[in-house]
């Protein structure tokens, strides 16, 4: 799944800027301490966001992620989530995953590369006192352990396509860690280098060469 640009009514027009900054990209709502948010199906849930600045943002909300959220929320909801395990990659401040857990899920594991990162989503798992939700390091490419190869119905990622390198490193950690029959919910924005669909249409490619297959753009 590749989500909308920025003309979505979801994300809020002051949270839509965006500027480049060494190393990554500053949206308009980062710089705000914390978000609120609360759809039907999921009751209140507050995001605290973390320090930002050249090369880090990975303690704020990105506008995908928000999308993606959005779009588990209201648009699949908790007979899609019931009784599934689920895994976060790039998990920046757990949105997604704290909406998982809500809409049901069995599990939930949250995941990124970065220590602080890691620390950021167990603040906010713990602040909206999301049980049964783990938090943890994962490298993207790495030898995945046992308890994690092959055991998720649902694989969630949002905004992990600006890092070009990653592509074919996050598609094959994708495939270890999908069961048979799983699926991969990717939601994207573009950015000013990387517009959709073509950053799509090219991820497509190389996550097929390491056995996925996308085959549903969602506008």
């Amino acid at each position: 799944l590749s989500d909308p640009m920025m003309s979505s009514p979801v994300i809020p027009l002051r949270c839509q800027t965006e500027s480049a900054i060494n190393g990554a990209y500053l949206q308009g709502c980062m710089l705000d301490a914390k978000r609120e948010f609360n759809w039907q199906a999921t009751g209140p849930i507050v995001i605290e966001q973390g320090d930002i600045g050249p090369s880090a943002t990975g303690e704020t909300l990105w506008n995908a992620a928000q999308l993606l959220a959005d779009h588990m929320a209201r648009s699949l909801g908790r007979s899609y989530f019931k009784g599934k395990r689920v895994i976060e990659l790039g998990c920046g401040t757990a949105l997604p995953s704290i909406v998982a857990a809500r809409l049901g899920a069995a599990s939930v594991v949250a995941t990124d590369s970065a220590p602080e990162v890691v620390a950021r989503a167990k603040r906010n798992l713990e602040i909206n006192g999301v049980r049964g939700v783990e938090a943890r390091h994962l490298v993207w490419g790495s030898l995945l352990e046992p308890e994690l190869t092959g055991n998720f119905d649902l694989v969630l990622a949002s905004d992990v396509l600006w890092i070009l390198g990653g592509w074919r490193s996050i598609s094959q950690t994708v495939a270890g860690l999908l069961a048979p029959g799983g699926y991969f919910l990717l939601a994207e924005t573009g950015h000013d280098q990387l517009a959709l669909p073509a950053v799509a249409a090219q991820f497509k490619a190389v996550a097929e060469s390491a056995g996925l297959a996308l085959d549903e753009y969602v506008s």
